[in-house]
């Protein structure tokens, strides 16, 4: 079970990286202002992801 967690911690963690780089890149890109609600998302899913690294260690 401890495999799943790190498995999943690593997804999230992964994911959040890809959601931060499309919250930044894309309002640049269409001239508009940075949304603070995606990059709660982002900051959520780092955190939970490296929750459950912890955890499958």
């Amino acid at each position: 079970m401890k495999k799943v967690y790190t498995e999943t911690g690593k997804y999230l963690y992964d994911i959040s990286k890809i959601i931060l780089g499309l919250a930044i890149v894309t309002p640049l890109i269409k001239d508009e202002s940075i949304n603070i609600y995606s990059l709660w998302i982002v900051f959520i899913a780092f955190i939970v992801g490296a929750f459950l690294i912890k955890i499958g260690e």
